[in-house]
Parts: C-alpha cells; sequence; structure tokens
C-alpha cells in the first residue's frame, strides 16, 4: 500500500472494483451464458449443470436467469466445455483468473481496500481478459471492454476519447 494514499481512496479503490466485477463482468458473463444456453431452461438441462457446485445450482434455481454471481458464472463456464479457434485452455484460464481476481481482491479481502497501484494492475489484467473475449464474443465482448475504463485509478476518471464520445 502507497504511503500516500488515504485509507478513502483504498476503500474506494475496493468499491470500484466490486461494483465492475458485480454489474460490467457479471452482466458480460451472464451474456455469454445466453449466448450458449439461449435460456436458463436450457442449462437447467445441460450435462453442465449436472457437473455444477451445489451453491450455483441454488443459485441458478432461485434467480431463474443468467444475472448470477461472479463464482456461479464462472462456474458454469467452467465446466461447460467450449471450443474456441484460439484454444479452450486460453478461454479456461481467463475465466479462472476473473473467479480469482473476485476470491482474492473482493471475497477474502477482510480490510475492503485495494491500493491505486493493485488496481491498475488489475485494470490492464482485465482488459487484457476483456480483448480477448470480444475476439471470441463481438459485441458484447466490446461492450464489456469498454465498461473496463470505467474503473477509476488514483481517485480519478479513466477518460479517453472514446468515453468522451458517449
Amino acid at each position: 500500500m502507497d504511503e500516500d494514499e488515504d485509507e478513502y481512496l483504498l476503500m474506494k479503490n475496493y468499491e470500484t472494483l466490486k461494483t465492475h466485477l458485480k454489474i460490467d463482468c457479471s452482466k458480460f458473463l451472464g451474456n455469454v451464458l445466453q449466448i450458449l444456453y439461449q435460456d436458463i431452461e436450457n442449462l437447467e438441462k445441460s450435462e453442465t449443470f449436472e457437473k455444477l457446485d451445489e451453491e450455483s445450482k441454488q443459485e441458478i434455481a432461485k434467480r431463474k436467469s443468467f444475472v448470477l454471481s461472479i463464482p456461479a458464472l464462472c462456474d458454469i463456464l467452467l465446466k461447460k466445455i467450449c471450443d474456441f479457434e484460439d484454444g479452450t485452455k486460453l478461454w479456461l484460464d481467463d475465466v479462472s483468473r476473473l473467479r480469482d481476481i473476485w476470491g482474492i481482491h473482493i471475497k477474502r479481502n477482510e480490510d475492503e481496500t485495494i491500493s491505486s497501484s493493485s488496481l491498475q494492475a488489475i485494470q490492464r489484467e482485465l482488459k487484457e481478459i476483456g480483448d480477448r473475449m470480444a475476439e471470441r464474443f463481438d459485441d458484447i465482448g466490446h461492450s464489456y471492454v469498454a465498461s473496463i475504463q470505467g474503473l477509476q485509478q488514483d481517485g480519478k476518471q479513466i477518460y479517453t476519447y472514446d468515453t468522451l464520445q458517449k
């Protein structure tokens, strides 16, 4: 943690990442599931559903939509057999990394703080993952990449020419 960062900025960084993952990343992964399964009933009838953790199954039964938590979304995508041109292993690595970012920086982060340098590193990693996913899922992938620009760095909004045009 940087000495010159105050506690409020560290908490803001945490909340910024948490919100991004809960809203933007979850929306993207839910849209991927919708492409793969069309509707929640098809997911519930799939072989993948049988392989899911009990928590994920319960969340799907409760919500009856693809609006799910990062852990449940990642559980489904990691157990779904997908064949991508750029390699299934890379896909699985990306989904695993999203799950790990949630687990390390949100779920197990008892202080609920993140330094600006850590947030910047996470943002770069999310952008790399998002760029690869945008190649697989063109429209929704590019929307997700654009949402990554909304992450905060050093307490300032990141503005690019593209985000100012919206």
